[in-house]
Formats: C-alpha cells, structure tokens, sequence
C-alpha cells in the first residue's frame, strides 16, 4: 500500500510543478505579445508623425519657392494628397490671403493613428518665417 501512495504523491507534485511552470509560459508569452503589440503601434505613431512632418515641410518649402502673384498673395494653396515612402499625407487648404500670416494643417494616418501638424507662417516676402509649428489633436 505505500509503494502506490509514493507513486501518487509523485505524480500529483510532478502535475504541480507541470501547472505552475505553465502558469509562468503563459504570462512570460502574454507579455511578449503585449510588448510587439506596444512595439508596432508605436511604430505606427511615429511613422504618422513622420508623414506629417514631411507634409508640413513641402508645404512650407512651396510657399517658400512660389511666386507672388499680382495681388502681392502666394499663388500656392495647399490642398493635394502626397505619398511619403509607403505612406500618405494630405496638406489641407492654406489659410490666408493677401499679406496675412498663412495656416498650413497637415495629417497622416497609419495604422488608425492620426498625427496632424498645424503650422503658422509669415508672409514677409521673400523670407519665410515659421511662428509655430506643433502638433495638435485636432483643427
């Protein structure tokens, strides 16, 4: 009779220990699928960001590079979708006319993150002056 108590006794901590270290692989691989979660979206985030940005330097480079038009307003108006690397951006309609300081709004999504740049600029030509450019949650 004591040999099988012996053999259940093991077999009960052997199916302990089984449990336990299957406890400890479990959250060790939840925590890895929520780091490359975390991992991705944060990629994502930057690569929305990135778009924008750039979006916002074309734009400013365009106003920069546009001739004035008779009236003494820039001739460039914003309002075209581009393509940066795999991703798009949209510079919004500027706004502003005539001498007036221009608001240029950008955005990019990626991967249902939207980043989206509101950028001031004055208008003393030839120069160009960027007041303020920062990113905001919405226009």
């Amino acid at each position: 009779m004591i040999k099988k108590e012996k053999g259940f006794i093991s077999l009960v901590a052997i199916m302990t220990i089984s449990a336990v270290a299957l406890v400890i692989a479990s959250a060790v691989l939840l925590r890895s699928i929520t780091e490359a979660i975390i991992s991705v979206d944060e990629e994502s985030s930057n690569l929305a960001w990135a778009a924008a940005n750039a979006c916002g330097e074309i734009a400013v480079w365009k106003l920069a590079t546009t001739t004035v038009n008779l009236s003494g307003s820039w001739d460039y108006n914003g309002d075209v979708e581009l393509d940066v690397g795999d991703n798009t951006c949209y510079i919004n309609s500027i706004i502003g006319t005539g001498n007036d300081p221009r608001t240029v709004q950008v955005h990019s999504t990626v991967n249902n993150f939207i980043r989206k740049l509101q950028i001031e600029v004055s208008t003393n030509t030839p120069a160009i002056i960027v007041d303020s450019w920062e990113l905001i949650a919405d226009f």
